[in-house]
């Protein structure tokens, strides 16, 4: 089934797209996808206006019903007054025709999360079809300002999930990771761990360094010893994470 992720990406840029062509805000809905039986298909696209976009992954079909057409042609002219009436059965005029279809053409760019674009995804070419054969998945916008519409779009087939390039080891040279030392200090009394405050000291008696275990985002890299190098604080390195067996001892 189409994600509902990638359905959300192209209700969002049709909202945008209608928002700008028709000048005035708009309230969509997202119906998630579905397989329409063979019936349901043809009472969807009975006396509906189809136009097809071909994507690289699959292709797009726009589903505007009569009623719905007109009332995307009365939102575009700044019309007010109710479309699902008894004209919502007559054809559209030439001029309605040019209209809807150049708000089509508005959103259709935002279709390529779902099949894909060849070329200029913004000026996704579309083309005026007749007919249209049962989709492998389908979904609508329902457009509730300015004006109610629902707009269809059917899938020729699911877009397979890509998979992004694989990062290399080289790739990750350059990334910076925080590193913690966590040191090893002498054994104490829960009575006396219960009395520590802000400002206590905790006496380090194990000679010139201690063990400690250095860490990266989390993880232990080497075992080794904490202590004074060049009067700066040092950590050395007696034994390495990734040698064999010191991963377990250092974790």
């Amino acid at each position: 089934m189409l994600p509902l992720s990638a359905t959300a990406l192209v209700a969002n840029g049709v909202r945008e797209a209608l928002a700008s062509v028709l000048a005035a805000p708009v309230h969509l809905r997202l119906f998630e996808p579905s397989i329409p039986t063979r019936q349901a298909w043809e009472a969807i696209v009975h006396d509906a206006s189809l136009f097809r976009i071909r994507g690289s992954r699959a292709d797009a079909t726009i589903v505007v019903r009569a009623h719905d057409a007109l009332a995307l042609v009365h939102a575009a002219f700044g019309e007010d007054g109710e479309s699902r009436s008894i004209e919502g059965t007559r054809a559209l005029s030439s001029i309605e025709r040019a209209v809807l279809e150049r708000v089509i053409r508005a959103f259709a760019g935002s279709l390529a999360p779902v099949c894909g674009m060849r070329g200029d995804a913004v000026a996704a070419p579309i083309e005026a079809i007749n007919t249209l054969a049962g989709p492998t998945t389908y979904f609508e916008l329902q457009l509730d300002q300015p004006k109610c519409a629902r707009i269809g779009i059917a899938l020729s087939r699911e877009p397979a999930i890509g998979c992004g390039e694989a990062l290399s080891v080289e790739r990750l040279l350059d990334a910076e990771l925080e590193l913690v030392v966590r040191c090893e200090g002498p054994a104490m009394t829960a009575g006396t761990l219960a009395t520590l405050e802000p400002g206590a000291f905790v006496p380090m008696t194990l000679g010139t360094g201690f063990p400690a275990t250095l860490e990266a985002a989390g993880w232990p890299v080497a075992r080794g010893e904490c202590g004074v190098r060049r009067r700066s604080y040092a950590f050395a390195v007696t034994t390495p994470a990734f040698q064999e067996g010191s991963l377990a001892e250092a974790s």
